[in-house]
């Protein structure tokens, strides 16, 4: 194999990497922007109930505001230099994690604005709210050795 050859296949390479990346943060993004939307439908109902704001709901998004920081940081580095692929698969694992903590907690949010009495506010698209099951991190998450990028 010439240099030649080998930059090239660098190249290509390189090209899926960013492009694998661009998919995965699309979706991350989408997801979130359905939480956040969420989250301020609840915001909402509560401020017309209540007046006040519950401290939970000031946690999520909170909690919404360090993942969408997260990826923003991501960006930012893809942008800079298309080496630093090292650690990304391991970091876009974890923001998955957090989507799927926040996904339980927004159950919680819901079971205990039914025992306050608060409408629910109706969720507007259920498509984009289904994930892929094999991206969901389970029991046996660690044993299969799926290369990302």
């Amino acid at each position: 194999m010439t240099a030649i050859e080998n930059i090239e296949n660098n190249l290509k390479n390189m090209e899926y990497k960013s492009e694998n990346f661009r998919r995965q943060y699309n979706e991350i993004m989408s997801l979130l922007k359905d939480k956040q939307e969420e989250l301020e439908d609840i915001h909402r109902k509560i401020k017309l109930n209540n007046g006040n704001n519950p401290g939970w709901i000031k946690m999520y998004l909170h909690e919404i505001g360090h993942v969408t920081r997260a990826i923003y940081n991501l960006r930012c580095k893809k942008q800079k230099n298309v080496q630093q692929y090292s650690g990304l698969s391991l970091k876009i694992r974890d923001l998955r994690i957090r989507l799927d903590k926040m996904n339980k907690e927004m159950t919680n949010l819901k079971y205990k604005m039914k025992i306050l009495g608060i409408d629910i506010p109706r969720q507007t698209s259920r498509k984009n709210m289904k994930t892929n099951k094999n991206d969901k991190p389970g029991r046996n998450f660690t044993q299969k050795k799926k290369v990302i990028f």
